[in-house]
């Protein structure tokens, strides 16, 4: 079986091919989804908002607060994957 990665920044199409995939019945591994599964996770959660409480919101993790944080420091970005 072949395995096909499909990476790329924002907007550059990942979602349209995998959708393309989709519609000939090619299996599909959605990284973005299996993401937000994680951040559901009490053991998860509770990790995220120990180090970044700012990102609570309405009892569910902001991931626009989480993403601006995240990517305005490498160092915060490593702790996340450490989690995650």
């Amino acid at each position: 079986m072949y395995k096909i990665g499909i990476t790329g920044s924002i907007g550059t199409g990942k979602t349209t091919i995998a959708s393309m995939f989709a519609k000939f019945s090619i299996p599909i591994f959605d990284a973005d989804k299996e993401i937000k599964k994680i951040l559901t996770r009490r053991e998860i959660k509770r990790k995220i908002i120990t180090i970044w409480p700012t990102v609570l919101r309405k009892n569910k993790i902001d991931k626009y607060k989480l993403k601006n944080i995240i990517f305005s420091n490498q160092h915060e970005k490593k702790k996340l994957e450490g989690i995650l």
